[in-house]
């Protein structure tokens, strides 16, 4: 079985540009509900102000690399696989990055069937089946709660998944991290980070 990452090295390097890419977010996530009207926001919208924010707050972070959507597809077929949400990309001259999938949340959608349905069939089992790129390993899920209860979400996930909580680490609830095995039997990481806009 073979690795994402070639080396130690890359890990840790791999783990830094993470790192400094969860705070970016916290601090973009601030920065939002500072300025934060009491509209419920569609998943795309509150992406794009995410997106908007991360772009613009990117270099207090000396976060040098290119933050965007992006398409995959199939290189036998050239099909495209979908739209990813949030893609960070490593290499300017190629489309390897760390991709991010985002999730909304209303206060009736905290269940586990609309976890199993949107967070884990149309969000990391994307990840597992090389719908979405796994080029180093690594991949996150954003989850926006709109209404309800966040603490109530990190429970069903928490028990769904086993789950390494890095909220203390970061000061912000909640960040976790886990580890999955895509379909190949290759092990990759994802974080998971709850964003509360309720």
């Amino acid at each position: 079985m073979t690795s994402y990452i070639n080396s130690n090295i890359q890990k840790d390097i791999i783990n830094g540009i993470i790192d400094k890419l969860i705070q970016l977010i916290i601090y973009s996530y601030n920065k939002m509900i500072a300025n934060k009207s009491s509209n419920v926001l569609l998943e795309d919208q509150r992406r794009n102000k995410l997106l908007y924010e991360i772009r613009k707050n990117k270099s207090k972070f000396n976060f040098d690399y290119t933050i965007s959507q992006c398409e995959p597809f199939d290189e036998d077929t050239g099909t495209t696989l979908g739209r990813t949400d949030i893609t960070v990309f490593l290499d300017t001259m190629s489309d390897l990055g760390i991709t991010i999938e985002c999730k909304r949340f209303l206060k009736n959608e905290i269940c586990n069937y609309h976890i199993n349905s949107e967070y884990i069939g149309n969000g990391v089992d994307r990840f597992k089946n090389h719908k979405y790129p796994l080029t180093y390993g690594y991949c996150g899920m954003l989850s926006f709660v709109e209404s309800g209860d966040y603490n109530k979400l990190f429970s069903i996930l928490s028990s769904i998944f086993k789950l390494d909580d890095n909220s203390k680490q970061y000061m912000f609830n909640f960040i976790a991290k886990s580890k999955e095995q895509d379909c190949c039997g290759e092990n990759f990481e994802v974080f998971h980070i709850i964003l509360n806009f309720s």
